[in-house]
């Protein structure tokens, strides 16, 4: 894309492949892109071969 003198886009492109799908309860995908633009956050399936941790009480963790 180009910015100067006026805006005008470019040709869309992939970024990376996923298994992102369409989600019928929120009628569209599900994921998130952060304020600046620089990370996404999309939902994954746990394999059932790696366990899940679930931390309470994290930030008591870094007070060491």
């Amino acid at each position: 894309m180009t910015t100067t003198p006026s805006f005008k886009p470019g040709i869309p492109s992939g970024l990376f492949k996923t298994p992102l799908l369409w989600n019928q309860e929120a009628n569209g995908f599900r994921y998130a892109v952060s304020a600046d633009g620089h990370k996404f956050l999309l939902p994954a399936t746990a394999s059932p071969s790696v366990p899940v941790r679930v931390i309470v009480n994290w930030p008591s963790v870094f007070d060491n």
